[in-house]
């Protein structure tokens, strides 16, 4: 999943600008997703070049990101022990703040977390879809085609974009 950040990555701060942000988990035949998320960046000009892609790899002691072109040497930016299932992450400028999304087996369902950079570190904002809790989703048949007929287009995509999984509707 790419970082979103506004329209032509321009909104980014000064210091990460110039890069094409990537999130994604490490694919195992034998585990699936797994439970890590990892980052890698390329410059916007060459994302077609493999050589150009660097792997997060660490902080330094003055909290610089250290980046890497060996994929072995990445190092997770984030970890949830109950699997991470990659949801979205994108930047919020008036909060200066990156914001993560991601699914993952019970008890909760849904996590939201928060970071001052791309990498981290995460703090938890909330963890919601357990019993009686409200997750909001969005739903395909809330676009084109398949909104329901008796409502306007947009009144529909309004309205039906969310619903409430705890009741399985």
């Amino acid at each position: 999943m790419f970082l979103s950040c506004g329209k032509d990555y321009h909104g980014l701060p000064e210091s990460l600008e110039g890069y094409v942000y990537i999130y994604g988990p490490r694919q195992s035949r034998e585990r699936g997703n797994g439970n890590r998320l990892y980052l890698v960046r390329a410059p916007r000009n060459r994302l077609r070049e493999r050589s150009a892609y660097q792997f997060f790899q660490r902080t330094d002691a003055a909290g610089t990101s250290v980046w890497t072109s060996d994929s072995i040497r990445a190092q997770p930016i984030f970890t949830d022990p109950n699997g991470v299932a990659p949801g979205a992450v994108v930047y919020a400028p008036t909060l200066k703040r990156f914001l993560l999304t991601g699914f993952h087996v019970g008890p909760s369902q849904l996590g939201v977390f928060d970071a001052p950079n791309p990498w981290g570190p995460w703090t938890t904002i909330a963890f919601v879809g357990g019993p009686r809790q409200h997750v909001a989703d969005i739903r395909p048949r809330a676009y084109g085609r398949d909104c329901q007929r008796n409502r306007s287009q947009e009144k529909c995509c309004q309205q039906e974009a969310f619903h409430d999984q705890t009741n399985n509707e």
